[in-house]
């Protein structure tokens, strides 16, 4: 009967430090996530000044109304399709495989 719980004791205690590397595994990859997101909101706020003065030169190029509603519009539209461009360049990259 000793052996019997022994055996019961040492599974659970086995089960247990088990799920505790799972936890302790996930829980590095959502900290990884979260730092290397807090490093792209970095990257992409040092890059705000440069695409507002790029958006600047575009719309007095095409000589485009400069009303500051107008002018976000015009500033999200832009960013909006560069992201989705960069996107699929980045998901196109990450799929490939090395063979």
């Amino acid at each position: 009967m000793i052996k019997k719980l022994t055996e019961r004791h040492s599974e659970t205690l086995k089960k247990a430090g088990e799920a505790a590397q799972k936890i302790n595994t996930e829980f590095r990859k959502s900290t990884a996530t979260a730092i290397i997101t807090a490093f792209g909101l970095l990257a992409a706020l040092s890059w705000q000044s440069t695409i507002r003065i790029y958006i600047d030169f575009f719309i007095n190029r095409l000589h485009l109304p400069q009303d500051p509603a107008l002018y976000n519009l015009y500033a999200s539209i832009l960013i909006t399709l560069v992201s989705v461009f960069a996107i699929m360049l980045v998901t196109r990259w990450a799929g490939k495989t090395n063979t």
